[in-house]
Formats: structure tokens, C-alpha cells, sequence
């Protein structure tokens, strides 16, 4: 016990010693602080970029969710978090989230109602046919009749390109009814490729 009070008064006297400039930064501390925030300042200003880099990377590699997966993420009932953050956190723009779409006007539900009849009756019917079929009942640009029919999902039925190749083997696509079999005349060096459809008088 004896050793130990005089280390005891030791402490006790630096303490003491020390109260004075207890709350006080030597110019040493006050330089270390500055290069420390500064330091921090340059790594927050090196995050922005690199967070635009990860989100550009994301979507180019599809690694993204959909728009619509991330806008059902959006949580309308959060006090805590608001819109606006969400919307920036999820990379949607916070306008869009407030829009409706309007329903189709009569006029649209009209025209697409037609543009399915012609096209079910002449399904090899292309924009331009379905629009001077229309102008023949009221007035509409291509434009809009190419609209409305990348909206249903039809397109002309007619052969693509590269259907026949030269010094190719011989390729029938079609539907055989079973009772008038395909012909087709094949000249040398040549190749055909065929769609056979069948129909009351026959197969064509």
C-alpha cells in the first residue's frame, strides 16, 4: 500500500496540472481535425460519381429491376422516408410517379375496333392498305394507324427476308391439310421455300 499512494499523488498532480488546458486543442490537434475533413470532404465528393458509374453499370448489364418492378416499391405510406427520396434512391423520376394515364378516347377505341376487322379479314394487310381502307369511313394519317397497331400486337402476315438461299435444300413451311399434297418445281442450282395454306377449293 505504501508504493502505491506516491504514484497515486503523481496522477492526482498531472491531473491537476492538466485541467487548466483540458478543453483546449494544441495547434497540432487543430491542423490533424482540418486535414481530416478535408480528406472526408474528398472522399463524399468522389461518391456522387462513382454511385452514377455503379448505376449506369446496373443498367447496361440489366442487373437493374424494371421500371415497373421499382415503382411498386415506392411505399405511399412512409412518414419517415418521403417520396422524393424514394424516388431518388430507386433512379425514378419523382414526376412520373404522380401520372395517370388517361383512358382511350372513342375516337381510338373506333379506329382500333375497325383496324381488327379489316385485319381479320385480310390479315396480309399492312399499314398502309388498312389506312386507305379506313380514309374511306374518316380521315387518319399512317402514323396513327402504325401506332395503333404496334398497340394490338399486329403486323402484315407476309414472307421475310432471307426465305430462300441459293445452292440451299429445298424448305416447305405450311399447313397440309392431309388431302392435296405441296408441288413444287425445283430448276437446277435454285432453292424454294414455300407456305402452303389450305382452303375449301384446295391448298394454295
Amino acid at each position: 500500500m505504501a508504493c502505491i499512494r506516491p504514484q497515486l499523488r503523481d496522477w492526482k498532480k498531472q491531473v491537476l496540472d492538466g485541467l487548466p488546458n483540458l478543453f483546449e486543442q494544441s495547434p497540432e490537434a487543430v491542423r490533424q481535425a482540418a486535414a481530416e475533413d478535408r480528406e472526408r470532404e474528398k472522399l463524399f465528393a468522389q461518391i456522387g460519381p462513382a454511385n452514377d458509374t455503379v448505376g449506369l453499370a446496373q443498367k447496361k448489364s440489366g442487373l437493374e429491376p424494371p421500371r415497373n418492378e421499382r415503382v411498386a416499391m415506392v411505399d405511399w405510406t412512409d412518414r419517415e422516408l418521403p417520396v422524393s427520396t424514394q424516388a431518388d434512391l430507386l433512379s425514378l423520376n419523382r414526376s412520373s410517379l404522380y401520372y395517370q394515364p388517361l383512358p382511350p378516347s372513342p375516337d381510338e377505341l373506333w379506329f382500333k375496333r375497325r383496324i381488327d376487322e379489316i385485319y381479320t379479314g385480310v390479315p396480309f394487310y399492312g399499314s398502309r392498305k388498312i389506312t386507305v381502307e379506313l380514309n374511306k369511313e374518316r380521315l387518319i394519317n399512317r402514323k396513327a394507324v402504325q401506332r395503333h397497331m404496334r398497340e394490338m400486337g399486329l403486323s402484315a402476315i407476309c414472307p421475310g427476308p432471307n426465305l430462300s438461299h441459293a445452292d440451299s435444300s429445298l424448305r416447305f413451311s405450311r399447313i397440309y391439310c392431309g388431302i392435296c399434297p405441296p408441288r413444287a418445281r425445283i430448276t437446277s442450282g435454285a432453292s424454294t421455300s414455300l407456305t402452303f395454306g389450305c382452303r375449301a377449293g384446295g391448298c394454295i
